[in-house]
């Protein structure tokens, strides 16, 4: 989104932000719990160096399959700290051992 779309396409930031974030969570029902900056919502946030750029390698996947269609593509904008409920599970493009499964199923009302 950030490479191609931001940079490549000039897509504002902020409307990137409503299709990777809020429109998921309204669309899964989750608009009372994800996807917005606000009170009482989980406070989860992806840190971005939008300047960085980077190639992904076979290093980089994190998933079982262990490949990625991405792999050697070349990106701008990446992503330096993660934070999930407001504690930090990625710390300068690092994911910190402690983070590991840390997530939490949350019943969508569709």
């Amino acid at each position: 989104m950030l490479t191609d779309g931001h940079h490549g396409r000039g897509i504002a930031l902020g409307h990137i932000a409503s299709l990777v974030s809020s429109a998921p969570a309204d669309a899964m029902g989750l608009r009372h719990r994800k996807g917005r900056i606000a009170t009482g919502l989980d406070a989860d946030f992806a840190i971005v160096d939008l300047d960085r750029e980077y190639a992904y390698e076979r290093a980089d996947v994190r998933s079982s399959a262990g490949y990625s269609i991405y792999e050697g593509r070349r990106f701008k904008g990446q992503v330096m700290h993660t934070l999930v409920r407001g504690r930090f599970v990625v710390r300068d493009g690092a994911l910190g051992a402690d983070s590991i499964g840390s997530g939490r199923y949350i019943r969508r009302a569709l």
